[in-house]
């Protein structure tokens, strides 16, 4: 049967706050599976604020995918399901580690923001990105303001990665190795 475990540590004196956690699972037939650890730290220099972190993420046997090849048996076979199964244990496989650092400035009712992350795929695919973005808010009041976001991802080798809304994650790109960037302006309010 699967199992989760999760450790948390944090540690904050002043304007410098340091920060640890390791969770690890095991997938449905007790074999060690997704693990991460994530290390941050940030300062907070009044209207500056820097901070950083790296996660360090592995899985050599994803969750949820023995039932592929009992499934796939009745149809096509002992041997060719258990190749299927196989293809798929191998593409949910993950063993990389992620660095991030950012910054943030406020000035009265504006906020600019820059971050620049990387991410180093150890796994066959070497699906290395590289993104930075930049936001801007200008608040209107207390509760409506507008935002500008900028992000740009580099990606290399069979990394697909392109921005969703707000520049976060969200699709793929056409092609592997592709960069993509996104623009995006909106208006909040916080009801």
């Amino acid at each position: 049967s699967s199992h989760m475990l999760g450790v948390n540590a944090n540690y904050k004196t002043g304007p410098f706050s340091v920060g640890f956690g390791y969770n690890g699972a095991n997938n449905e037939l007790g074999q060690k599976s997704l693990t991460t650890s994530v290390f941050g730290a940030s300062m907070d220099l009044g209207s500056d604020k820097v901070s950083g972190m790296v996660i360090k993420i592995k899985d050599d046997n994803p969750a949820s995918l023995s039932a592929i090849g009992p499934a796939l048996t009745p149809q096509i076979g002992a041997a060719a399901a258990a190749v299927v199964q196989t293809a798929f244990i191998n593409a949910f496989k993950q063993d990389g580690t992620l660095y991030h650092i950012g910054y943030r400035h406020v000035t009265g009712n504006r906020t600019m923001s820059v971050a620049y992350t990387t991410y180093n795929d150890n796994g066959p695919a070497n699906a290395d990105v590289k993104s930075f973005g930049a936001a801007y808010t200008y608040a209107l009041s207390k509760r409506t303001d507008l935002n500008a976001v900028v992000v740009r991802y580099d990606n290399s080798n069979l990394a697909q990665v392109a921005p969703g809304g707000n520049g976060y994650i969200g699709g793929v790109t056409a092609s592997a190795g592709t960069g993509s960037t996104g623009v995006a302006f909106g208006v909040r309010h916080r009801f």
